[in-house]
């Protein structure tokens, strides 16, 4: 009983081995703080990669895009917007989905026609827009001879 007794009352190194818990706990409040921190962003949205190719028939004011190879897109995700020399048109997701048939879906070797006036001479600047996350996929620019 009486060694029992010293056990208790002797409290030597316990100050250091309280002071070495707390560190370690602060530390791992810490640690857990900035995790929160950095794992809480969201990350980018997906934009899909394709490869286009576009030419212009003046004669029958139309452009063509065609889809050579990355990823297929799916119609209602793209926006086409088409400068002829300043002048802004766009089409909407459902303008190009209703270009792309029955699925809705632009396939390598796919080919869109675009009907818009077209002279000769003009220079016309092609973007091709992810609605989804608002990013332009593709910027293509062409002069009319």
């Amino acid at each position: 009983m009486y060694k029992l007794r010293k056990f208790i009352i002797n409290c030597d190194g316990v100050s250091e081995v309280m002071g070495q818990v707390l560190l370690i706990g602060l530390v791992v409040i810490f640690f857990s703080f900035i995790g929160v921190f950095v794992f809480s962003y969201n990350s980018p949205d997906d934009i899909p990669h394709a490869d286009l190719q576009v030419w212009m028939d003046e004669t029958s004011d139309t452009v063509y895009l065609k889809h050579r190879g990355g990823e297929a897109l799916s119609g209602n995700e793209i926006k086409v917007v088409v400068m002829v020399n300043g002048t802004r048109n766009e089409f909407s997701p459902e303008n190009v989905s209703a270009k792309l048939g029955v699925d809705g879906v632009w396939e390598i070797g796919d080919v869109i026609e675009i009907g818009i006036p077209i002279e000769n001479g003009d220079t016309v600047n092609l973007f091709l827009i992810h609605t989804p996350s608002n990013n332009v996929i593709q910027k293509m620019d062409v002069t009319a001879s």
